[in-house]
């Protein structure tokens, strides 16, 4: 089969950051809580029996109001390639590998009350924390496709990190030690797509049928 689709992939990450909450508690911040699913944009290629898929997102779950603002923000990037097992023109089943970058941010950011001019803003004692994590991970899986013109593709992934995951400030430049971790091994993800795919037999048939006839010569007697 040779083939493309254009993906938006929904992914549903399990992180799990309980440690995280309960040192975030102790000083009154809210917990971290990552987006329950978050949209992707990809593309996944067929060639013979291979599937490539590309994806990239990086969704937030917010809380925004007069006091302050909240933010969670869940990023991956992934690139992995699959082995079809079922050889079917509709249907693909089969596992994958690959690599997959993810990212946390973390932000409250408290907002001044009452400002009027320059100076009432630069003498404000508002509280703002932001702190960041990204962990490269090699990325294991299973997928099941169902492909037309369309795609219908179900995905469940395992991460295994490649690096330990440290926490930093100042935009992403200096290190927190002891920090608490969070986990972010399971993932499901289900996609839909547009595209295009072609098996080799319908292209043999195809080409008979595209190729001229050769009528009997009628001979003179």
């Amino acid at each position: 089969m040779f083939g493309s689709y254009l993906i938006l992939p929904l992914e549903f990450p399990v992180v799990s950051a309980s440690a995280m909450n309960q040192e975030l508690g102790k000083f009154g911040f809210p917990g971290l809580k990552a987006p329950t699913a978050a949209i992707r944009y990809g593309l996944q290629l067929y060639t013979n029996r291979i599937i490539t898929t590309f994806s990239f997102n990086k969704t937030a779950r917010k809380k925004d109001n007069d006091l302050l603002r909240h933010e969670v923000e869940y990023r991956a990037t992934s690139i992995n390639v699959g082995y079809d097992l079922l050889r079917h023109y509709q249907f693909s089943l089969y596992p994958y590998v690959g690599f997959k970058g993810t990212g946390l941010n973390y932000l409250y950011q408290e907002k001044p009350q009452e400002i009027w001019t320059f100076e009432d803003y630069l003498k404000s004692t508002t509280d703002t924390k932001e702190f960041t994590t990204s962990v490269a991970n090699l990325d294991l899986g299973l997928g099941w496709s169902f492909q037309t013109f369309y795609l219908l593709n179900l995905k469940a992934g395992y991460l295994v990190p490649l690096e330990k995951q440290n926490w930093k400030i100042n935009n992403n430049q200096d290190l927190l030690r002891q920090s608490p971790l969070v986990t972010n091994r399971f993932y499901f993800v289900l996609s839909i797509g547009l595209g295009n795919i072609n098996q080799e037999k319908q292209k043999k048939v195809r080409s008979v049928m595209q190729e001229p006839k050769n009528e009997p010569l009628l001979q003179e007697i």
